[in-house]
């Protein structure tokens, strides 16, 4: 009986999986050195991790500022998505 619960549940699991939503943030050069995080249009959720909004980026020789367009603190926001496509001297 348990076997055939747990059978059942991991099938409605696999059943689910292409439904499952995974947002991930987009990142587009504006000209050089400055890049922007595009959130989502849609109203602020767990799936979107709160971003829907623009976040821009600008690669300094002192590191990487960030910048937000809303009063939020940029440090709040997930932006290691965009963090993590830097390797050495490459850019996003």
């Amino acid at each position: 009986m348990l076997r055939k619960l747990v059978s059942g549940l991991i099938g409605l699991l696999l059943l689910a999986a292409p439904f499952a939503h995974t947002f991930e943030p987009t990142t587009q050069k504006v000209t050089d050195n400055v890049y922007a995080i595009i959130g989502e249009l849609d109203q602020r959720s767990a799936d979107n991790q709160g971003l829907n909004n623009t976040t821009g980026f600008i690669i300094t020789a002192d590191g990487v500022r960030l910048s937000s367009a809303i009063g939020g603190k940029p440090e709040d926001l997930q932006v290691e998505y965009a963090s993590e496509t830097f390797e050495g001297d490459e850019k996003p």
